[in-house]
């Protein structure tokens, strides 16, 4: 009987972690969010180099 809370109880952290590393994999960062709102032509360049360098401070 042991064996099948063992099994379950590791089951349940592995799901988990795995899903804890899904989430941090897909979070942006904020630089990544300025090139796509540039590529899509949300700002221009000039907005884009001034937030840019803003963000790399």
């Amino acid at each position: 009987m042991w064996v099948l809370w063992l099994s379950i109880t590791a089951g349940i952290i592995f799901l988990i972690v795995m899903l804890s590393r899904n989430v941090r994999k897909n979070q942006l960062s904020p630089i990544d969010v300025l090139e796509i709102r540039y590529a899509k032509g949300e700002i221009d360049e000039t907005e884009y180099n001034k937030k840019k360098q803003q963000l790399e401070k």
